[in-house]
Order: structure tokens, then sequence, then C-alpha cells
């Protein structure tokens, strides 16, 4: 094993050699999500949105000339937790990067007329999604089981038009204030890595940055719906997606979520899972199916759940045969051979994911923001493996009293 991972105050990096030559895949990100803003929801998504229109050194034709020459493709995005940011560098053109990312993370500025581009952009977004039939039903969900306010509580499209309506540049700019700067900050850096000067350019830029302190306190409290479904129509479309959910607090570095992933990937992890095979392959009922977790990373109570997507004249054969696959997994369980094969079958999607510069990239930022030693790469094809028929069994036990809300939303 080659890598690095150093912790500096609170700059943490984590570095990999790979097979690849004169480039590296960068990942990062900084521990300032929208749990903790208090204001327009809205503004921290337009804020990241905004992050390459110029730093106080440098317009956006200027910051976006020195990224392109150098080839860079940059991207930030925003979530509950973290600022992230993702891109490829190439070699010898790493100071220029860290100087460029430190520079936006401390000196951004937002003018006027691009905060209009980006709020007409959002608000075009907002109103395709209005009518998607994945992105209502998730929504729809969400509302259900958290109460407003919350970080999984997501927002209808009718509330975010009024949110953007209401938005305002100085919010903007206050969520930046309030947010961006020097709280926890994860790189994670694969290919070909010279460590030392990642790790000297990068504590020196950004221990600059200004200091926040941003305290976390996980999202947990959850209100239970008085109905067992809900359908939403939506006219003209050609297909109906079914979200399936049950809400659960677990924790992601323990042997209990690793037989969660085992059960997940038995029921619908994969083209051979219960819910592919029974569903789709031999009933013909969806035109995909799957089952995951999400929103557990951090302590938050988050959504066990099951995802489906029907045509209008199947979706009520598709239901009861959806819930008939979960009921069975209840009452029955999972047999020995089905989970030495899910056991493989993550170990060796695992190790292909790694197998790449991004996605060694991806796993080393995993382990940075889960205190996980980088170490844990390697040994996760066995803690895997050592997944065994009794933690299977008392994790079934665990949920079975658990109630599944569904929603669809489609042409019903």
């Amino acid at each position: 094993m080659n890598g690095q991972e150093q912790k500096m105050s609170m700059i943490k990096i984590a570095t990999r050699k790979t097979g690849v030559k004169d480039l590296v895949s960068v990942m990062g990100s900084i521990a300032c999500g929208k749990r903790y803003w208090s204001g327009n929801e809205l503004a921290p998504d337009i804020m990241s949105a905004m992050l390459l229109s110029g730093t106080k050194s440098r317009d956006k034709k200027s910051l976006n000339d020195a990224l392109e020459n150098a080839s860079l493709a940059l991207s930030f995005s925003i979530d509950s937790d973290y600022l992230h940011l993702a891109t490829t560098v190439p070699k010898g053109k790493e100071k220029l990067f860290i100087e460029i990312i430190a520079d936006i993370l401390a000196n951004s500025v937002f003018p006027k007329d691009e905060f209009t581009i980006i709020v007409e952009r959002t608000r075009a977004g907002i109103l395709e999604s209005s009518t998607d039939p994945d992105d209502v039903a998730w929504r729809a969900l969400t509302r259900a089981y958290f109460p407003k306010g919350a970080i999984q509580y997501k927002l209808s499209a009718e509330d975010r038009l009024k949110l953007l309506d209401t938005l305002t540049l100085q919010d903007v700019i206050k969520a930046y204030k309030e947010l961006v700067g020097l709280s926890e900050i994860n790189i994670a850096i694969a290919g070909d890595v010279d460590e030392k000067l990642w790790h000297k350019e990068i504590n020196a830029s950004f221990s600059k940055l200004p200091k926040k302190t941003h305290k976390f306190i996980p999202n947990t409290a959850i209100i239970t719906p008085e109905k067992n479904s809900q359908n939403i129509n939506i006219k003209d479309k050609t297909s109906v997606n079914a979200y399936w959910a049950t809400p659960i607090i677990i924790d992601v570095n323990s042997r209990e979520f690793r037989a969660m992933k085992c059960i997940l990937r038995v029921l619908g992890g994969d083209f051979i899972s219960r819910l592919m095979s029974e569903v789709r392959i031999k009933r013909g009922l969806t035109y995909s199916i799957d089952a995951s977790i999400q929103g557990v990373t951090h302590g938050d109570t988050g959504l066990l759940y099951i995802d489906a997507t029907f045509a209008p004249v199947l979706h009520e054969k598709g239901i009861t045969a959806t819930e008939e696959v979960l009921k069975n997994l209840f009452d029955k369980g999972v047999k020995l051979d089905e989970l030495e094969r899910v056991k493989n079958a993550i170990s060796g999607s695992y190790e292909v994911n790694s197998a790449t510069s991004i996605g060694m990239a991806s796993e080393l930022l995993n382990c940075l923001e889960l205190g996980r030693p980088v170490t844990y790469i390697e040994e996760f094809p066995k803690l895997i493996a050592s997944v065994n028929m009794e933690e299977i069994k008392k994790l079934l036990i665990k949920l079975k009293p658990q109630r599944f809300y569904r929603v669809s939303a489609g042409s019903i």
C-alpha cells in the first residue's frame, strides 16, 4: 500500500499514488453545508453556483481563463453537510490550483448580473422538476417523515419558487460570509501525486482562510405519517415513480451497517437481487427497481427505501409485487448462499470503483469525512466478508416492526 494521511488543525489530507501519469484526481469537502445556515434555504445553492463568478483579484473571465489554460475543469456543489469540489489537476499545475481554490474560498465576489442569471437558471430547473415524477415523489416522501425545517425535509417546487422570489443578492453574500472558510476541510488526491508538494501548498494556503466555527447537531426528529401511502397525479407522464421508506438511524462505521449493506444488496442492489428477479424479470412489471439507504452518514435519521419505476397501467400490480418481496424478506430472511453471493459482489464492486484515480479519490474522501484510517480501503473486503448470518437475522428482526410508507407520483 502507498499513500499518506495528514491532519493539521482542521485541514485533513489523504493521498494515494495510482498508475496514472502526469495527472491527479482531486475531491474535496468543506464542512459548511446547508445545516449550518438559517436564512433563505436557497441561498447556499445559489452561492455555490456562483463560486466561479470571480474573486476580488480575478473577474469571471480571468478566473475561467486561468482554469481553462491550466486544463482545470473545476466544479462546486453543496449539500446538507459539505461544500464539495472536484477536478483533475495536471502535473505542474498543483500550486496554481490550490491558490485558485483558496482565493475562491476567501475572496469570492457575487456580481448582480451573474446572480440574476443563476436565479433564472434555478427557476427553470425547479419548474422542470415540478413535473418530474421521481423528484416529486422523493420530496413528498421526506415531507411525510420529517418536520418542516429539518435538513431532511425537501421543499415542494411551489415553496422553492416562493423562496426564489424573495431571495436577494445580500442573502447569498451573507451565506458565503457565514459559511465558507476554514472549518473542517478534507482534500483527497489520487494519481501521480507529489505528496510533499500537496501537503505543503494546501496547508500554507488554506491555513490563511478565515476561521469558521459550525456547531454540528444531528437531526433525529421524525413524524409518523397518518396514512400508509400517497398517490400524486401528474398528467401526461409515461411512468410512475414509487418510493417505499422507513426511517432509520445507524452507525455507518459499525458491523450493523455492513450487515445492512448485505441485506440491501440481497433485496435490490443488483440485477440478481430479489426485487429485480421477481418484479422485473419474472413478472415484467417495472423498468427499474432497487433498494438503498440515505441520509445516515453523520448520525441523522435517514431513510431505508425502495425506488421503482412502473408504467401507469402496471402501477398497482407493481406495488403488490414489491410489497410481497419486502414481506418475504422479513418473514423468511436471507439464505446463506445469497449472503455469500452479495458479500463477493459488494467487495468486487468496491474494488472496481477504487481502481480508477477518481474512484480512489472518492474513497479517500469518505475516509476523511467519516474518521476512518485510509487503510480502511484495503480492509473493506475483509470487513464485508466477516458479516455473518446471525448479524443478518438480528438486523432483520430489528427492522421487521418498521412500517414502510409509500409515495407514488406520475400519471396515476
